[in-house]
């Protein structure tokens, strides 16, 4: 077998040898290294010769290192477009001395180099461009053809010190292949891609299951300022399944300060995760993008999360925007509106904004929930979309739920917008609305439903968050409005059926006979309450419902605190439902029990929904009168007839699980009673002088704090002032003054037997 060697010149040395051995016809070779030495445009030690002898050479990968004499930023500047990399080649930029991280040294700059050129065109897969300075070129700084590549380091479309732009005219990066990963986990890995037409724009049916990770797009080196790129991330058509950022805070991109849209996609599967868009690198400063932070055009399943999205603030963009038939779509787990801690407004126009799509999802119950607050409009905005769902999301309010931070419109607005759902029925799944301008609006809407939130006060329903009203339907049916927790403090109703179509609401909604109305929710009749009484342990509420004909009717029982200025009512507590039928004069008897205790002076309200799911406003309030609950504990008490104007103390103690009841304690002579006393630390005590002379049946009552639970019947006790003063009662003689007069008698009869004796 015959032996071929051959000698080839290894770049950055005149004499170092590459050794390739080819036995027959079988060539062996190995992974060569080739320095740049110089900025010259071509010729030995130029970075367009090593491309050109990496790609001549066999059995890559090959790196491409830099040596270039002197000290300070050393710039490349080709008078045309460099050769493609067609093999595997590592063109590391950090190999320069002189560079540090966020300090590359290497410039490519394409100024000279004509309109369409290309700094890079990746078509070796497998390979790198690291550490380099790439601006001024007619096309893109980089462009990936070839799979499993990587861009890392780089400062793509500014100056060396990435303070100001010098653009790349198509894109910073053009991502055309699969498995490509531009970025990083590591600092060292960070690019600046910044000032370019577009920053990172990935496109055509091979780009997928790329990753876009750790950069900074828009912003200047520090992530302070903007140097911005039209859109940040272009996912264009026919790209899929792509992950913008990560799991960690380390896989975070800033997409921030880019005249256009941060992140845009027509495509599907894509995920974009843990970025900030719109905010600088500390998540506590606005740098909004000029367009919406995050747009989905058209696209399916893509997947928006755990992400700061805020300051996009120009009207009429949005943190979120899903338009063009897009569906399936999932937004959850970010902060719309809010600083990375959730503690301050920093808005967008719009939170999020959904217009002629279907079937997405912004939010989701278990831990799934946005924080959807401090946008300068509305918070989640439905127009011309159906079948959407908001669920399990703070809007409004901080990220605990528990202050607000209102949206200075709506919290969700449902604008000729159709079978959509704001909360639901499972546990997590309502949305806490408040502190905002409004609560939820349906304007030509019909057959959505607004079910199980809790509208207009904080997470634990215990904090009124001040807005103005609650649910405001101005046209549309079949809008049902059912298991919320709705407070309104203000002038306007916690549902209003707006008649007369248009802000602002018009109030209270008048019944008719028999509900042959037409208009939103067909303005529904609600119940009128005749009664609500309650005992320690359950509430029961009477009254009546008119309406069509012979249908059976669903409605919902709430207590409130306070009767609403209106004197029609709010929902703040859910006390249960109930069901009636009317009759064939469209009258129906109300006459439900709950087995809640609610206290005495507070009021009751309902609302009734007909089998279309239209829902009435709230009925009238009717306050609470408790009905006490007698002892069967009773006490005699004995009055001496020896004294007048007899005063005797009574005490009764409350007892019975629960907190130390309030309320009042009522003391009964047989069916007269003799007065009240108020409860104190669970004890009541009463004093009369009004008892006549004799044996009295002493009974009380307890009627008040129905929180107190079961078994509140009070224990009665007599107490007897310690010593008689101005005819102040005994019950019975003293024992100790009848031994003495015993004794005195028996000193008196010895006294007359001693006169007696002779």
């Amino acid at each position: 077998m015959k032996l071929r060697c051959s000698l080839q010149p290894h770049y950055g040395t005149r004499l170092a040898l590459a050794v390739s051995c080819l036995v027959g016809a079988a060539v062996a070779s190995r992974a060569a290294t080739f320095t740049v030495i110089n900025t010259n445009d071509s010729g030995a030690g130029s970075l367009r010769q090593a491309i050109q002898d990496a790609n001549a050479t066999a059995s890559p990968p090959h790196t491409i290192n830099f040596n270039i004499p002197g000290v300070g930023v050393h710039t490349i500047a080709p008078t045309a477009a460099l050769p493609s990399v067609s093999v595997a080649v590592v063109i590391d930029g950090t190999t320069q001395a002189g560079y540090a991280v966020g300090s590359p040294v290497i410039e490519i700059n394409g100024a000279g180099a004509g309109a369409s050129s290309t700094a890079f065109t990746v078509n070796g897969d497998g390979s790198t461009v690291r550490g380099l300075i790439i601006n001024g070129w007619g096309a893109f700084g980089i462009q990936v053809i070839g799979a499993n590549c990587t861009v890392a380091g780089n400062f793509i479309g500014t100056n060396a010190a990435g303070t100001t732009a010098v653009p790349n005219a198509s894109a910073g990066v053009g991502v055309f292949s699969g498995g490509n990963t531009i970025g990083g986990l590591a600092a060292s890995a960070r690019n600046v891609i910044s000032g370019n037409a577009g920053g990172v724009v990935i496109g055509g049916s091979a780009g997928t299951g790329n990753i876009v990770e750790g950069n900074y797009i828009g912003t200047n080196a520090a992530g302070t300022a903007a140097i911005p790129n039209v859109d940040g991330v272009t996912i264009g058509m026919g790209a899929n399944a792509n992950l913008i950022g990560g799991g960690t805070a380390a896989a975070r991109n800033v997409i921030s300060g880019n005249t256009g849209r941060g992140v845009f996609t027509p495509n599907n599967q894509n995920i974009v995760r843990n970025n900030y868009i719109g905010t600088d690198v500390t998540g506590a400063a606005a740098l909004g993008n000029g367009g919406n932070g995050v747009e989905i055009s058209g696209g399916t399943g893509n997947q928006i999360l755990d992400n700061v999205i805020s300051g996009q603030i120009t009207q009429p963009t949005a943190g979120v925007f899903i338009t063009g038939d897009a569906s399936g779509n999932l937004i959850y787990r970010n902060f719309i509106g809010t600083n990375a801690a959730g503690t301050a407004a920093i808005a967008n126009w719009w939170g999020v904004n959904i217009e002629g799509a279907f079937g997405n999802t912004v939010g989701g119950p278990a831990g799934n929930r946005n924080v959807i607050s401090g946008n300068f409009n509305t918070g989640v905005r439905i127009s011309g979309s159906d079948t959407n769902i908001v669920q399990g999301n703070l809007i409004g309010t901080n990220a605990a739920g528990n202050a607000a931070i209102g949206n200075g419109n709506q919290g969700v607005r449902l604008d000729n917008s159709n079978r959509n759902t704001v909360g639901g029925t499972v546990a997590g799944e309502g949305n806490v609305i408040a502190g905002n301008f409004l609560a939820v609006m349906v304007i030509f809407g019909s057959d959505n439903q607004i079910r199980g939130n809790t509208i207009g006060a904080d997470s634990a329903h215990t904090v009124a968050m001040t807005n103005y009203g609650g649910v405001h339907v101005y046209s549309g049916t079949g809008n049902l409005i059912q298991g919320n927790t709705i407070l309104s403090r203000t002038a306007e109703l916690a549902i209003d059926l707006n008649a007369a179509g248009s802000y602002p609401p018009d109030g209270v909604t008048a019944n008719d006979a028999c509900d042959p109305d037409t208009g939103p929710n067909l303005l529904q009749n609600y119940p009128v309450l005749t009664s609500a009484t309650s005992t320690g342990v359950s509430t029961a509420i009477a009254g009546t419902l008119n309406s069509t004909a012979s249908t059976s009717f669903s409605l919902e029982f709430f207590a409130n605190p306070a009767c609403h200025a209106s004197g029609y009512g709010a929902g703040e507590v859910l006390l249960g439902t109930a069901n009636v039928t009317t009759d064939a004069s469209c009258n129906a008897a109300i006459s439900v029990t709950f087995p809640v205790a609610v206290p005495n002076g507070c009021v009751v309200t309902a609302t009734a929904t007909d089998p279309a799911g239209n829902t009435s406003e709230f009925s009238q309030c009717r306050t609470v009168v408790g009905v006490v609950s007698t002892s069967s504990t009773a006490v005699a008490s004995s009055l001496n007839p020896s004294l007048v104007g007899q005063s005797v103390t009574f005490t009764a103690t409350v007892n019975g699980g629960g907190p130390t009841p309030t309320g009042t304690v009522t003391f009964m002579d047989g069916a007269a009673t003799l007065g009240s006393a108020a409860l104190v630390g669970g004890i009541a005590t009463f004093s009369t002088s009004s008892l006549a002379v004799g044996t009295h049946a002493i009974t009380a009552a307890y009627g008040g704090d129905v929180n107190y639970g079961a078994g509140t019947s009070p224990v009665l006790s007599q107490v007897v002032n310690a010593a008689p003063v101005n005819g102040d009662a005994i019950p019975t003689l003293d024992p100790r003054g009848l031994i003495a007069l015993v004794l005195l008698m028996a000193m008196a009869g010895v006294w007359l037997l001693a006169k007696r004796t002779p």
